[in-house]
């Protein structure tokens, strides 16, 4: 099955496009059982940032921000409805973070439509822990 055709399934499995701590496989699967890495992928004209501080970590939290010219890499999983909501519940969507829709190119050269989180309301930089 090529990459384009599971991108294009509905209501079978999501793609979801993670970066910063969610390319952390045990982390994904604790909250996401369904939750199988497909393929690294790159987010085009964004940048990694760190827009909210969290109280919990004492430190930024990652953010991809939009920027021309500049890319960020991550790793696309399959994840099961199910499971992409759950998922929303620990990213803290939609008051911390929303999910949106984003086209990454995964490593054969393949565009992919996925999901991924930003934070909502940004602040300016942030260290991270």
């Amino acid at each position: 099955m090529t990459w384009s055709r599971i991108s294009a399934m509905v209501g079978e499995m999501n793609l979801y496009f993670a970066y910063g701590p969610n390319l952390d496989k045990e982390r994904m699967r604790e909250c996401c059982p369904s939750a199988e890495p497909a393929s690294r992928a790159v987010l085009k004209n964004y940048k990694l940032d760190f827009t909210r501080y969290s109280p919990r970590t004492g430190g930024g939290l990652a953010d991809v921000v939009p920027a021309t010219g500049e890319e960020v890499w991550g790793g696309v999983y399959r994840l099961s409805d199910q499971d992409l909501d759950a998922l929303d519940l620990q990213e803290g969507c939609p008051v911390l973070y929303r999910r949106t829709r984003v086209s990454v190119e995964s490593d054969d050269g393949a565009i992919l439509h996925a999901w991924t989180y930003e934070i909502v309301h940004k602040r300016s930089y942030v260290p991270p822990t």
